[in-house]
């Protein structure tokens, strides 16, 4: 969970766990008014993705010249702020070349990308899997953005794993300074 003491920005924080509150969990999976009823939201395993794939697309939106993989460490032009620190994993906002916000990730020792949450995608490295990093990322790019990428698709899609992020990403906000 995160704590007001381990995220940078107190008052967004709590800004956006009330916000959470005010969301059914529909809602926040699928967007204000769009994910009331339970078919507003797909939920299938098509929808999940690889890290190398996810990490190929960050390089290109990214606008690098070399393709990012798995296990190699993120250019430190791309990272430009770290939020918190939970668990041994920093938790930054990233950026294209020209300083453009494209989400979020989590490294563990290093920056050796442990999970991302650019564009739609969240994806967390398999050896990082089951240790709330897809949760934490979730919540992050809601505080910082006041909404989730996904709000802005007809039918919002999720793997398995990433709406049951979402779910739990939902409920540990709402439970902040509620």
């Amino acid at each position: 969970m995160i704590d007001l003491h381990s995220f940078s920005h107190k008052a967004t924080l709590l800004n956006a766990a009330r916000q959470a509150r005010d969301l059914s969990e529909a809602d926040f999976l699928g967007g204000p008014g769009g994910g009331g009823a339970p078919g507003d939201i797909e939920e299938d395993p098509i929808f999940g993705t690889e890290m190398a794939t996810a990490l190929a697309d960050l390089a290109t939106g990214a606008g690098l010249c070399a393709p990012l993989a798995p296990g190699e460490a993120m250019p430190s032009q791309l990272l430009r702020q770290c939020h918190m620190t939970i668990d041994g994993c920093a938790y930054y906002e990233i950026t294209d070349v020209q300083g453009m916000i494209l989400g979020v990730a989590a490294f563990g020792e290093g920056t050796v990308p442990a999970g991302l949450y650019t564009g739609c995608t969240l994806i967390v490295d398999p050896d990082n899997r089951g240790q709330g990093i897809g949760t934490r990322l979730t919540m992050l790019r809601f505080i910082l953005d006041g909404a989730l990428p996904l709000w802005d698709h007809d039918t919002p899609g999720y793997s398995p794993a990433g709406a049951a992020a979402h779910r739990t990403a939902h409920r540990e906000l709402c439970a902040i300074g509620g």
